[in-house]
This record gives structure tokens, sequence and C-alpha cells, in this order.
């Protein structure tokens, strides 16, 4: 019984918070201060001026595109070949079967 009040108290504390953290009690003389900065807005210069233009496709890029396709461009764009080759990591083969096996370790007798 007592565990049903404390959750019926820590609900009406979500409650209550959520409507102070959203402004509904400011009537009540209750919320949060408002954020805000007139400063800002005092000092803009003509914001009427500010114009927000739609993004164009880029023309050039189509034929940037084409050209990339053309062995000129695809050679200029293949990665260089190193200089010397990479050492190979496989042993090579030798005749006797036993060279691949771990080398026997001696006792001290």
């Amino acid at each position: 019984m007592m565990w049903r009040w404390i959750i019926l108290a820590l609900v009406a504390a979500n409650g209550l918070f959520w409507l102070w953290s959203h402004g509904q009690l400011r009537d009540l003389g209750w919320g949060p201060a408002e954020v805000a900065e007139p400063a800002r807005l005092k000092n803009q210069l003509h914001p009427e001026a500010l114009v927000v233009k739609p993004q164009e496709p880029p023309a050039a890029n189509t034929s940037a595109n084409a050209s990339a396709h053309s062995p000129a461009v695809a050679a200029e764009a293949a990665p260089v070949a190193p200089a010397t080759p990479a050492p190979s990591i496989t042993p090579p083969a030798s005749s006797s079967a036993t060279s691949s096996a771990a080398p026997a370790t001696t006792s001290g007798k």
C-alpha cells in the first residue's frame, strides 16, 4: 500500500515538473526564466535584406562526371604502385616435409 503512494507522488511530481518546464504555470507566477537575446536583435543591420534562395544543382559537375570516365582521367586517378614489392608472407616451399614443423627443443639433460 505504501508503494502505491510513493508511485503516485512521483507521477504527480513528474507532471508538475513537465507543466513548469513547458511554461504552463507562468500565469501563476511559476516557470523557468525565458532565454532571449534582445541585444542581438537590436544589432542586426537590415535583416529584411536577407534572402534565402534554393540551392541550384551544379551544372559543371555533370561535365566533370563525364570526363571522369575517360581513360586519361582514369589513369591519373589510379593509385601508384609501390616501387618495391611487399615481402612474401608464405615461407618458400622446401623439399623436406619436416621443415614446416615447429623446431624441436632440446632438454637440458
